[in-house]
């Protein structure tokens, strides 16, 4: 199964929080990185290391693509 790892979703938030203050104008990365913050705190809340993608919405997915290096974890490596 893929996941994606409380690290990934930290290193999205980063990246969406630091394109959205530096363009300013696109309303579309404020949403990015809002979707990713309301996932980091639920994943905080559930204590949970990971999520499968196949428990994320295809909006919560979309946020991802600015992880271009994504290495998908398996459930093992944690």
């Amino acid at each position: 199964m893929q996941i994606f790892t409380v690290a990934q979703v930290e290193r999205a938030i980063g990246y969406w929080r630091k394109h959205y203050a530096q363009a300013r104008f696109n309303p579309a990365d404020a949403l990015e990185e809002q979707l990713l913050t309301a996932l980091y705190r639920r994943m905080l809340a559930h204590r949970m290391g990971c999520i499968g993608a196949d428990q994320l919405s295809p909006t919560e997915l979309i946020a991802f693509r600015c992880l271009n290096d994504i290495i998908w974890a398996s459930r093992e490596d944690l």
